[in-house]
């Protein structure tokens, strides 16, 4: 047997593996090896874990993570925030419209009508599922792919210069009588809403009783009172007239029972009382003589109003030097305001209403003087519009208007006058890369229980109404508007020819020396011709001027 000598373990400087120990190795391990294996062997053994020095960037390191790491608690804090108190109204969130806090167990509903007084059907097979959605596109400035079928389009979506022929009237299904004094007695429990506008929370009202609504928005318009008007309401238990009455009765409105729906219009519109205004005009006399201005308004705002006109009118007005003395009622003396106005802009002279206003509230004045400027931008987006099969007008609508950010209005006392309820009319409409007034053209035209029009009320909003109520007085569809055409500059036509052309041309009947026809005058110094007449006879007109 071998015996390895005893040696002194050398002292240990630092930590080993455990597979490389400096015990002597055991008899049992052969010389060779055991001497190969310590000759090899490192003088001063090496820690497995070695320290290194800090640097700048280690510390700069964790700097930057223990901010990030605050930055999220912070988020997460103020989110916990948010989602605790998100529930609180907010001055910035859109208004929503009122809740009803109780119905009541049973609300009016329309009665069906007998089958056997329905018109008989025709069976054919159903239409796709594809053809009953509104293929809605807006037209980007890129190239569209051509769509496979191709619909043959009608001329430009302007109205043609000769009178459309009466559409033939076709049955449509027995009118349900609209008993609106009863519904009116409708017991609610409540209103309350943090925040929403006039038009919602009357419109909420009046589907809670099934009534329908008509606003005299271009008379609203006139004493500043808007359809978005923001309301905070807290009604308690009533009938749904009173809340509605006090309701439109806190916003200068007042409501009128008529054709089976309810008129509102504003309360000083009907103020018989004449009140004398004076009228400094005296930047429009730099151009201008007072006779021409004084013969244009009686004939262009409320010409049965007047005196001179000899209708039975008590209002006057005289000139004293550049002040023009008028006496009338408080919704023809807005009527006068707004057509001075109208006479600067066309002479191209600053507004005296947006004087030392800011821009955004010179910018809401603009939109309530001149709504037809900023609406026709609007109608003359393009669009693509497709409902094949006859379709309720009521639900065509309600898709276009958040897409289109236009409101649509519905003149009820019109229709249910002619005996055609809103709510029975459909149609269809086949427009591609066409506008949005030719597209609403076509879908009203479509409608062959009615012949259907409409007219712009609002910078925002257009109504719909008959044909026939737009040339009728008592229903105030005739309006002063102007156009700067400048035709005496393009053509040989004296402004006296140049008018009898005119109404010798585009609807000659509408077109009388009475006071409920429409009338034309040419201001010499802008060369522009003021109207007053309807708005589809006044877009006849502008297609005229252009031609």
């Amino acid at each position: 047997m071998v015996q390895v000598p005893n040696q002194e373990p050398e002292k240990d400087t630092g930590s080993l593996p455990s597979a490389v120990s400096r015990q002597p190795p055991t008899v049992s391990d052969p010389p060779s090896v055991v001497s190969d294996f310590v000759d090899h062997l490192p003088e001063e053994p090496q820690p497995l874990i070695q320290k290194r020095p800090r640097h700048a960037s280690e510390k700069s390191t964790r700097i930057i993570l223990s901010v990030i790491l605050l930055s999220i608690v912070f988020l997460l804090a103020v989110l916990y925030v948010a989602i605790l108190f998100r529930s609180e109204p907010s001055k910035h969130q859109p208004p929503q419209p009122p809740q009803v806090i109780v119905e009541p167990p049973e609300k009016f509903s329309e009665p069906e009508v007998p089958e056997d007084t329905l018109e008989p059907e025709i069976n054919e097979p159903d239409a796709p599922e594809e053809e009953l959605e509104a293929d809605l596109v807006f037209e980007k400035e890129e190239e569209d792919e051509a769509v496979e079928e191709t619909i043959d389009e009608e001329p430009m979506d302007l109205p043609p210069l000769e009178p459309e022929p009466p559409l033939a009237p076709q049955p449509i299904r027995d009118r349900v009588i609209v008993d609106v004094s009863e519904r009116l007695e409708l017991p609610i429990a409540g209103l309350k809403a943090e925040r929403t506008t006039l038009f919602d929370a009357a419109t909420t009202l009046a589907d809670y009783a099934g009534v329908p609504l008509t606003w005299d928005v271009p008379g609203m318009r006139l004493f500043g009172i808007s359809l978005d008007r923001p309301l905070k309401l807290d009604f308690g238990e009533s009938t749904v007239g009173e809340l509605l009455t006090v309701l439109l009765s806190q916003n200068q409105l007042a409501m009128l029972v008529e054709h089976e729906q309810i008129f509102i219009y504003p309360i000083a519109a009907a103020d018989p009382v004449l009140y004398e205004e004076r009228y400094d005009i005296s930047d429009l006399l730099q151009q201008d003589s007072p006779p021409q201005l004084v013969e244009m308004i009686p004939h262009l705002i409320a010409p049965s109003g007047w005196q001179s006109q000899g209708e039975g009118g008590t209002g006057s007005l005289d000139a004293d030097g550049t002040v023009l003395i008028v006496r009338q009622t408080a919704i023809n003396h807005r009527e006068i305001t707004r057509f001075f106005e109208m006479v600067r802009s066309a002479r191209k002279i600053p507004l005296l209403s947006t004087a030392g206003k800011s821009p955004q509230e010179a910018e809401r004045i603009r939109r309530e003087l001149f709504p037809e400027r900023y609406c026709e931008e609007t109608l003359d987006k393009p669009l693509t519009l497709h409902y094949g099969t006859p379709t309720p007008l009521a639900d065509v609508f309600r898709i276009l208007e958040p897409v289109l950010k236009l409101r649509f209005l519905v003149n009820h006392r019109t229709l249910n006058e002619a005996q055609v309820p809103f709510a029975q009319l459909k149609g269809t409409v086949h427009v591609e890369k066409g506008t949005v007034r030719e597209a609403i053209r076509k879908l009203l035209h479509s409608v062959d229980s009615a012949e259907l029009t409409y007219r712009i009320v609002d910078w925002n909003t257009v109504e719909i109404l008959t044909r026939d109520a737009t040339l009728l007085p008592e229903y105030g569809n005739l309006e002063s508007h102007y156009y700067g055409a400048r035709l005496r500059k393009q053509t040989e036509l004296t402004a006296e020819e140049m008018i009898a052309m005119l109404k010798n041309t585009v609807e000659p009947d509408s077109w009388t020396e009475t006071a409920f026809g429409g009338t034309v005058f040419l201001d010499r110094v802008s060369e522009t011709l003021f109207l007053r007449q309807s708005q589809p006879v006044q877009r006849i007109v502008h297609v005229w001027l252009k031609e």
